[in-house]
């Protein structure tokens, strides 16, 4: 059967050259729209260009205009349903003009439009700086590491394919702005920032940067990766490796127990996995249901079973190596398959002609039962929610949603006695909604679930495969039910494959994807990025079922859509794959250096407590920062005087350059550099990213209150759209807060059957006691 095309028939103009702007671009195509590339020339400090090796994945199937003018981008752009403009610097206030006053327009810009850093030059190193996503991340003894996948540019093309989708249901012309530094705060910051104003600290309490433990952990042939998310996945975990005595440890049943008393917690764990090979620790592990993963790079990932079994990559179409195909699905198959090559076309034989651009019914009146949990599922369902849909949110008191439980990272001067409601995962992705309570364990509340499915529309969960099937739920008897909803299920691996009933959270598919094989240091173990895979979970989740409401609202039938959790977070580590199918290089990890930029690091510097970092492209910049060192050593040493030099000897380099910051004043030193054209940037606390006048200028942030955690600064989405002046218009509920609101107006009971209801333990809004 072919695969559905939901998009068929949408054009979209895309003017990028970097990866985000051409991802987006790729998502939109392997969904059915024809996608026209008009690729601009690049600035003079640009070094964000892609290798051909990815180019030609992320231009596969679609057309590419052989001439870069800006004039012949508006005259297309005035062909197109979306267009998709990625910005080296904000472009001004007529270009939009030109481009986008009469349909979808969607800029991703480096840090949005306006504020006092909008125009500095930039890499994507210097934006995990400020988006505190190095302070977070590294050893104690060594300085902070950045994740080694471009998460930041990857994610930001998931957001802005899915803000495309998102503007046609405004039914208008529109202007969104997706900013890379809004995105790298929603990528990795862990919503430590709103944790910190949960907590009350300030600058002056100090952050180790702590991995998790036990993490990625060695094996006797390899490495392994562990992610405990629960009390039973730990107690699993003790008795797994042969300490079941710790059970009654007091010191190892937190994680900052575990932090505590760290040496003494590694030297048990790595006893037990060393002893043992990757796929005796992955059997033994799935056994017990405690969550793992091999740590796979751009070989092992091809070789994976799971990988295989759903055929993920594909030959390119140019036939030499793999490209992945669409890390979603839809009923009739899976996009992406079978790509043709990028074809260069001149402008004028396109065979497009101007026209008014065409817009999607507004999601007003469409109504999602969403069942999605922790930040994935939760994120998916707030996105329809942001644009109008009616959102209810379906927990139980025995199995209400896991982000609630999330209280580890708070120091709490004192915990809340409704302290499931305070949960800073909970309260980051859950704007928008209703809340009710329904224990589908009881017919009662079964019954109540499939009525709530024949009205609604759309149905998003991200439980194990297993939770729904066994409920009676599976997409044969929810399409019996509701013939014209759309059912978005999120499984962390699939619904096929030897994987499919592993559990895996966010960690665990950063592990297995084959994004901790590029971060961390060279001569230590890989690190997780803490952070990309569940976002990119919830956006490739959220455009997948925005893709299929357009097709679904179109044709009067509903679909099943499919998004994995670890297939979109190995399309975030692709790259590894790609390239080493085609050419036999395995990309590692290489601390904080790059193939484009050297030196490339974070260094000290007085008055720049997390550190100051900085990305020299070029010789000119180079030979910019030796004038500026005046008679440091370094600075006439000829072994760094070429590019290829500095590569070279990176490590000693940075370990000079570090002696030399160290000496300076942190304020001056970043103004030279900007002087000198060099992207700087000072790294930036996680805690308090929302104090940042840029970020602010971004407005990622809300004020919102809430009835018991306060009024607090809430992230919501990482772009902005005209007209928009707040996501948030509703707190997150609390648990059952919607109760009766719900069964009364969408389900249709009276006051005694709700009493009923909640006598029975059907519904409540306190968590039950086991």
């Amino acid at each position: 059967m072919s695969a559905p095309v939901p998009l068929a028939g949408l054009v979209v103009v895309e003017r990028s050259r970097g990866i985000a702007g051409a991802f987006a671009g790729r998502q939109l195509a392997d969904a059915g729209a024809d996608v026209v590339v008009v690729r601009p020339d690049a600035p003079a400090w640009w070094a964000e260009d892609v290798r051909d090796d990815l180019r030609g994945y992320l231009d596969a199937g679609k057309r590419v205009v052989d001439d870069p003018s800006f004039e012949v981008f508006a005259g297309l752009a005035a062909c197109a349903d979306i267009v998709v403009w990625e910005c080296a610097v904000p472009p001004t206030g007529d270009e939009i003009a030109r481009i986008g006053a009469d349909r979808a327009l969607v800029l991703i810009t480096p840090r949005g439009m306006t504020g006092p850093r909008a125009h500095e030059p930039w890499t994507e190193f210097t934006l995990q700086a400020e988006s505190g996503s190095l302070h977070l991340r590294g050893d104690e003894d060594r300085h902070a590491v950045q994740s080694g996948s471009a998460e930041t540019l990857w994610l930001t093309g998931a957001v802005a394919a899915t803000a495309s989708l998102a503007a046609l249901t405004l039914g208008r012309a529109s202007v969104t702005d997706c900013s890379m530094l809004a995105v790298g705060i929603c990528a990795t910051n862990n919503f430590i920032d709103l944790g910190s104003s949960l907590s009350e600290d300030t600058p002056d309490t100090p952050r180790a940067r702590r991995r998790l433990l036990p993490s990625v952990e060695p094996a006797s042939d390899g490495w392994v990766g562990f992610n405990l998310g629960s009390a039973q996945n730990l107690e699993d975990f003790l008795v797994m490796i042969d300490r079941p005595e710790l059970l009654a440890d007091e010191r190892f049943r937190s994680a900052a127990g575990r932090y505590d008393s760290g040496d003494e917690w590694n030297d048990m764990v790595r006893a037990w996995t060393s002893a043992h090979t990757v796929q005796e620790i992955l059997e033994t592990a799935t056994l017990f249901r405690v969550p793992v993963a091999p740590v796979n790079d751009g070989r092992s990932i091809l070789e994976d079973p799971q990988i295989v079994a759903r055929e993920f990559f594909q030959p390119a179409p140019d036939g030499v190596g793999v490209h992945p195909v669409a890390p979603y699905r839809f009923a009739g198959g899976r996009p992406g398959r079978n790509r043709t090559a990028a074809a260069a076309v001149a402008a004028a034989d396109l065979g497009l002609d101007a026209r008014p651009a065409r817009f999607d019914p507004a999601l007003d009146g469409v109504r999602v039962a969403d069942f999605g949990s922790w930040w994935a599922g939760a994120l998916a369902s707030e996105v329809l929610g942001a644009y109008g849909a009616e959102v209810v949110k379906v927990e139980s008191t025995r199995r209400m949603d896991g982000a609630r439980s999330m209280m580890g990272a708070l120091r709490m001067p004192q915990r809340p006695e409704r302290w499931w409601e305070v949960s800073h995962y909970y309260l980051a992705n859950n704007h928008n909604k209703r809340g009710i309570t329904l224990d589908l364990t009881q017919p009662e509340g079964k019954a109540l679930v499939d009525d709530l499915i024949r009205s609604s529309d759309v149905l998003i969960e991200n439980y194990a495969p297993r939770v729904l099937e066994s409920a009676g739920l599976d997409w044969t008897a929810v399409h019996e039910l509701n013939p014209r909803l759309v059912m978005v299920r999120m499984p962390a691996y699939g619904l096929t494959g030897p994987r499919r009933d592993q559990v895996a959270y966010a960690q665990t598919v950063e592990q297995f994807s084959g994004l901790c094989a590029r971060t961390g240091y060279a001569d230590r173990p890989p690190l997780n990025p803490n952070g990309p895979g569940d976002p990119m979970g919830g956006f490739n989740a959220a455009f997948a079922t925005l893709a299929a409401l357009h097709a679904a609202r179109a044709g009067g039938e509903g679909l099943l859509v499919e998004a994995a959790l670890a297939e979109g977070a190995v399309v975030l580590a692709s790259e590894q794959a790609i390239v080493y199918s085609r050419t036999g290089e395995l990309l590692g990890r290489d601390g904080n250096h790059s193939a484009s930029a050297v030196p490339q690091g974070v260094y000290p510097a007085d008055g720049a407590p997390q550190g100051i970092a900085f990305s020299v492209q070029g010789d000119a910049q180079w030979n910019g920062l030796v004038a500026l060192a005046g008679d440091a050593p370094w600075a006439a040493d000829p072994r760094f005087a070429t590019f290829d030099g500095r590569r070279a000897h990176r490590e000693e380099l940075d370990g000079l350059l570090a002696a030399w910051t160290a000496t300076q004043d942190a304020p001056a030193l970043r103004d030279a550099l900007r002087a000198l054209g060099i992207p700087v940037a000072f790294a930036v606390d996680a805690r308090f990213t929302h104090d940042d006048p840029q970020v602010q200028a971004t407005r990622y942030y809300e004020a919102v209150a809430h009835d018991v955690a306060g009024t607090l600064p809430i992230p919501t989405l990482p772009f902005r759209v005209d007209g928009i002046d707040r996501w948030s218009r509703t707190p997150p509920p609390g648990l059952g807060q919607h109760n009766a609101l719900v069964l009364t107006e969408v389900l249709g009971l009276d006051d005694d059957a709700i009493a009923g209801l909640f006598a029975a333990g059907v519904i409540g809004t306190e968590p039950a006691r086991r």
